[in-house]
């Protein structure tokens, strides 16, 4: 972190503005490791009170933040219209996470500023942690350094689920999806299924499927005896991630892809196995990080 963002953190401090976080629109994974702990480190360090900041979420993840007030982008930015700019964003960046301020996120904020009402604030765009981070991706950061930009919780502010959502009193929470590092051909498909109908032999299976398609990764959609799906009365553009974490928060152990989900739940204390057929196209710091969490945390995570 430079020594000038340094002092324009203990300048914030010193004000009395609403402290305006996001929009985070990128990748899960990135959030739950990254954003949440580094905004969790400046928040404590220099002393931001919970009154002052504005969170804008994405799918009902603004409940993870402990923030004075709680936006979500959907509300404000179309489904389709999100899904552009991801697409705009990874054209002209190779990427979807947010490495550069776009003027769209500027537009966001003031516009959701508005409609709250709030004509002056300060702004913490994710672009300022990617930059701070990039080294750690990059393995040009020590673990030492990392954990002087960062502050991970025990585990993440998941709310409960919905009341009237009618969960088994045990059960496994599934999360199957084709990325770069888990292409679904034919033998890798038979292999989830068959997975997947062995463990709800034993006991009921969740799947955290979402056909809302908010990013580019395809659920594998799986049925079977004992094998439930959530209701997509509840899985709404602004309420879909609230509502799987608080899910996977209350599962006896998660399987599925390697990525973010795997990420989110151990964040949530959750057991965990994940899998991938070839690793690439990611970093191995993300795995690094997750498996040293995992010790730490006392939570099987493979």
């Amino acid at each position: 972190m430079s020594a000038m963002f340094h002092l324009w953190c203990r300048w914030v401090a010193a004000r009395r503005r609403p402290i305006v976080l996001g929009p985070f629109r990128s990748e899960l994974g990135f959030e739950v490791l990254y954003w949440l702990p580094w905004l969790h480190h400046l928040r404590t360090t220099y002393k931001w009170p919970k009154e002052r900041i504005i969170v804008i979420g994405r799918g009902g993840s603004g409940r993870w933040y402990e923030a004075g007030q709680v936006t979500d982008l959907y509300d404000y930015l179309p489904l389709t219209d999100a899904r552009l700019l991801l697409h705009q964003q990874s054209s002209q960046h190779v990427s979807v996470n947010q490495y550069h301020t776009v003027q769209a996120d500027r537009e966001i904020a003031r516009y959701v500023t508005a409609r709250l009402g709030v004509r002056r604030y300060h702004w913490v765009a994710p672009t300022v942690m990617y930059d701070a981070l990039a080294p750690w991706w990059k393995d040009q950061m020590s673990v030492n350094t990392l954990g002087r930009q960062t502050r991970y919780q025990e585990r993440l502010a998941v709310p409960p689920p919905p009341a009237e959502l009618q969960l088994p009193q045990e059960f496994i929470a599934a999360k199957f999806y084709s990325r770069g590092t888990f292409v679904m051909d034919e033998p890798t498909l038979g292999f989830i299924k068959a997975r997947v109908r062995e463990l709800a032999t034993q006991m009921p299976v969740v799947l955290l499927n979402c056909d809302l398609f908010t990013d580019d990764h395809a659920d594998v959609p799986i049925t079977g005896e004992n094998i439930l799906r959530v209701p997509p009365n509840l899985l709404t553009p602004s309420t879909h991630l609230a509502v799987l974490a608080s899910i996977l928060s209350k599962a006896k152990f998660f399987i599925g892809t390697y990525g973010g989900f795997a990420q989110l739940a151990l964040r949530c204390g959750v057991p965990a196995v994940s899998f991938y057929s070839q690793f690439a196209g990611t970093a191995l710091a993300h795995k690094a990080l997750s498996d040293m969490l995992a010790v730490r945390m006392g939570i099987p995570w493979l």
